[in-house]
């Protein structure tokens, strides 16, 4: 049945429409398939933006070859910041993973699996109550058909990597493709999966989207949420849970314009229902970050760097994210001054889409380990891992 207010997509359980919030268009979902929804490790604290040039560099980063410039992510576990990626090995790759202390000192890396395919993307979630790290990863073959893979447990662990499903990729070098999200006791990703008869009827095919147990799991099957008749190249903007809400996002081709569009649902447990809102009209998807008890929604619209805060169901305007700073306390904390301030202390994680410029970048992964900020980001064929942290005041690049 289709979600109202979202033209051509179509949730694959009962809706209803029950109103409007905000003058925005919205759909409420009930009936919708809910999971438990847990915090991560503690991830109290606040990300933000780095100063531009004037930040002092100090020493040389963690470097290491990377096979794409999106096969890479990095997560906080109760054990240190893991970092993954796919390595090229002659004339194959390795997909592996490492930890770092809170100090960013790395220890030995591991490899997670090794395959003749290109990896295009990998993803990182972590469940915290079960001490489960999950992996994904989109990878291909000249001639066929992409496939989805994983693997999950506790980070010095990982069970074996399998193959979760075939998926679709649009465009080599950018993330969009997936997104891991944890429940209570469970790991999920969500990808895109095989197109299918879309359902209004028409004789033509539409995308499918869906999520998948974490480590993979054969008798689960592939029963997608959605079906969306033009999906952007980059159609994953999100997918995650913040207590009690699950969120995921699906950039969207406009019916009437073909202007790309983020159509981001936030779906409540108790009672059930769900709401969508559209998002963002013109702008490319940069991500979804985490700060404190709202998820911030960021995207490219033409030179600007925006954002769209979300606080459980309410989604608040979109608002330019240009001139965001970063400072140094009294305390000898980062601070971030995005409407309000936000200190860094405890550990916190998926900051990178609110990273800017030479600190992170586009499609950068970064956390705050309790102790410094370490950002992951592709340069020059390699993955790099800088560290910043407060010295006297000032806000440093150690490495």
């Amino acid at each position: 049945m289709e979600v109202r207010g979202v033209p051509g997509h179509r949730q694959l359980e009962s809706t209803r429409r029950l109103g409007y919030t905000h003058g925005m268009r919205t759909a409420w979902l009930l009936a919708v398939v809910a999971f438990g929804c847990e915090e991560p490790a503690p991830l109290t604290a606040q990300a933000g933006l780095a100063p531009g040039d004037a930040t002092p560099k100090l020493g040389e980063p963690w470097k290491q070859p990377l096979a794409s410039p999106a096969a890479f992510d990095l997560r906080w576990t109760q054990h240190g910041a893991y970092l993954a990626w796919s390595a090229p090995h002659g004339a194959r790759q390795r997909v592996q993973g490492v930890l770092f202390d809170a100090d960013g000192r790395p220890g030995p890396t591991s490899t997670l699996d090794d395959t003749d395919a290109e990896v295009v993307e990998v993803a990182l979630g972590y469940a915290a109550s079960t001490d489960q790290l999950g992996v994904a990863w989109v990878q291909r073959r000249p001639g066929e058909q992409a496939q989805l893979r994983g693997t999950a447990g506790p980070p010095s662990a990982l069970a074996p990597a399998a193959t979760i499903g075939p998926t679709h990729v649009a465009h080599v070098g950018e993330r969009g493709h997936l997104a891991i999200a944890s429940g209570p006791d469970h790991l999920r990703v969500y990808a895109r999966g095989e197109d299918q008869a879309c359902q209004d009827g028409k004789p033509s095919r539409c995308a499918s989207f869906g999520a998948h147990p974490l480590p993979p799991d054969p008798a689960s099957g592939n029963r997608p949420w959605l079906t969306v008749p033009r999906p952007c190249d980059r159609p994953v903007t999100g997918y995650l849970y913040r207590a009690p809400h699950r969120y995921y996002g699906i950039c969207h081709l406009r019916e009437d314009d073909s202007r790309q569009e983020t159509v981001w649902y936030s779906i409540q447990p108790e009672p059930m229902y769900a709401q969508a809102h559209e998002l963002m009209a013109g702008c490319e998807p940069r991500g979804a970050a985490v700060l404190g008890d709202a998820i911030w929604v960021t995207a490219a619209c033409g030179s600007v760097r925006t954002g769209v805060r979300v606080r459980g169901i309410d989604v608040d305007p979109p608002r330019s994210l240009e001139g965001v700073e970063l400072t140094c306390n009294a305390g000898g904390h980062p601070v971030l001054s995005l409407d309000d301030e936000h200190a860094f202390v405890a550990p916190a994680d998926r900051l990178g889409p609110l990273l800017p410029g030479e600190v992170g970048g586009t499609d950068s992964a970064a956390l705050w380990t309790g102790e410094v900020l370490l950002v992951a980001r592709h340069v020059a064929r390699q993955v790099e891992l800088a560290r910043y942290r407060c010295v006297e005041g000032l806000f440093v690049r150690e490495g």
